[in-house]
């Protein structure tokens, strides 16, 4: 019986980011280091020979999480014949998709944090009264270091700028149609499709009928063969 291959460095690395990421989602950033490696399938120890720290760790799982390379791939596989309005849906669709994303990870480890810090300060101040603990070693869960070298508005923007590139692509072969340069109209649906991630808790959704509608009629100068119910 053949054996199987060993798992590359680069492999395990991936295992082990896509393990965090719903443990991350469920818990937080308090989430144990034995949490993640029994989700992986791996020891304790072998996350800290491929992440130097936990928090290296789940910088890592953050960015995977909120990367849209997958998005972009979905995005270069729309068919370039397509009519405009088609693709418009198709494209606002997965544009949402991504606010959705971002939104439910963020919020999510956001909630667990809070509540896992919340959880420690209780225990913490019980533990002083009765004397069980010193001051001095009541130290608080590492919720926050999770430095990026790169300022967390400086990863967003890259990210934007692919997106807005691959949705720039998806119109090309559309933009004689468009009374706007293609820039212009990625930067608007972009626009349109990431406000749903403020929006969205608050206001109730137009639908993706409507909002295409919309869209087109901006991006096209109000041209009729686009309008919704148009009379």
């Amino acid at each position: 019986m053949a054996r199987s291959r060993p798992r590359s460095a680069e492999e395990r690395r991936r295992d082990i980011i896509a393990a965090t990421v719903p443990l991350l989602e469920e818990e937080g950033f308090a989430v144990s280091t034995r949490r993640i490696a029994d989700a992986a399938g791996v020891a304790e120890g072998t996350l800290f020979r491929v992440f130097a720290t936990k928090q290296e760790l789940i910088r890592a799982a953050i960015a995977s999480s909120t990367d849209p390379a997958d998005l972009i791939e979905l995005l270069d596989a729309i068919e370039s014949s397509l009519p405009l309005d088609q693709k418009m849906s198709e494209v606002m669709s997965i544009v949402e998709e991504s606010a959705s994303r971002v939104r439910t990870f963020m919020i999510s480890m956001k909630g667990r944090s809070l509540a896992a810090a919340a959880t420690w300060r209780a225990q913490a101040t019980a533990d002083l009264r009765e004397g069980r603990v010193e001051p001095q070693t009541c130290v608080p869960p590492d919720l926050t270091d999770l430095g990026d070298p790169r300022p967390p508005h400086q990863v967003f923007a890259f990210q934007i700028r692919q997106l807005k590139g691959a949705v720039e692509r998806v119109l090309a072969p559309n933009r004689s149609e468009l009374s706007v340069d293609l820039g212009t109209a990625a930067t608007f649906i972009l626009t349109i499709g990431l406000a749903s991630l403020m929006m969205r808790s608050a206001l109730p959704a137009m639908g993706a009928d409507t909002t295409v509608a919309l869209a087109l009629r901006a991006l096209t100068g109000g041209d009729p063969t686009y309008r919704k119910d148009a009379e």
